[in-house]
């Protein structure tokens, strides 16, 4: 790359606002076959293994799914030390998915 972009200022806003607009119609066909709450009570409640499988997915397309619609997960080790007794960190609140 050159360091210098040809592009007019409108064409940059342009292309812009429609990679935002495709992004949250991606957001909404997402939310339109998964619900955000359910998942995020699932996670917290048991490990994410264990979730996507009834969701008949990996793990790791399951933890991206959670990346995609803003859903905190638990830390690595956290049902380890759950499990040992130990204390565990709290669990964050569901954040706004558009703000």
């Amino acid at each position: 790359r050159l360091g210098f972009d040809v592009r007019t200022k409108e064409k940059i806003v342009e292309e812009k606002r429609q990679e935002e607009a495709h992004r949250k119609w991606l957001l909404r066909d997402l939310m339109s076959r998964y619900d955000r709450e359910k998942i995020y009570e699932e996670i917290w409640a048991e490990p994410i293994m264990h979730v996507a499988k009834r969701y008949s997915m990996s793990d790791v397309g399951l933890g991206k799914i959670c990346k995609k619609l803003k859903i905190p997960r638990p830390g690595l080790g956290y049902w380890a030390k759950k499990a040992a007794g130990k204390s565990i960190p709290t669990r964050p609140p569901l954040p706004e998915l558009f703000t």
